[in-house]
């Protein structure tokens, strides 16, 4: 009997902290929906004010027509300055390319590159030579041969 009573107590205990914990959810949505219910009323006041939202808006217009107009001035201006940039740059190109100097400098880098290609091919031609008149190795064996000639003809002797 007595673990009966125990046993309707914790079930009222855990139904209590139930309760609580409900009431604290409870009490945090009604403090959300108080939030939204004043952000809604003072959004009615603002829309309710026809006279201050056409102001708002206007001034808005104003001020993002201001900033197209400046950024439109400066897209032209940067224009200007880069046609007038790659008109100096191709004029002096032109001059540059006139100059004789210039062609002499061409004229000196093409024949500097006629001579590093020579030099390249000569290079490797001097490396294929070296391989075909490398008789080192045939030295080596002809070495090895009169060593064996010398050694059967000393053996002959004796």
């Amino acid at each position: 009997m007595i673990s009966h009573v125990l046993d309707d107590c914790v079930v009222f205990i855990l139904q209590l902290e139930r309760i609580e914990t409900l009431e604290v959810k409870i009490s945090t949505e009604l403090k959300e929906l108080e939030s939204r219910a004043n952000s809604m009323s003072d959004d009615i006041k603002k829309f309710k004010d026809l006279r201050g939202l056409q102001d708002s808006a206007d001034a808005t217009r104003e001020y993002l027509e201001q900033l197209i107009d400046g950024y439109t001035t400066k897209i032209q201006r940067l224009d200007e300055l880069t046609n007038k940039l790659s008109h100096q740059y191709e004029e002096k190109t032109q001059k540059l390319e006139n100059s004789l100097t210039w062609r002499n400098l061409e004229k000196l880098k093409s024949k500097l590159r006629e001579q590093g290609q020579t030099i390249f091919d000569l290079q490797e031609n001097v490396k294929k030579m070296k391989a075909k008149t490398d008789f080192g190795g045939t030295k080596l064996d002809c070495l090895q041969l009169v060593e064996k000639i010398n050694s059967a003809v000393i053996t002959d002797m004796q």
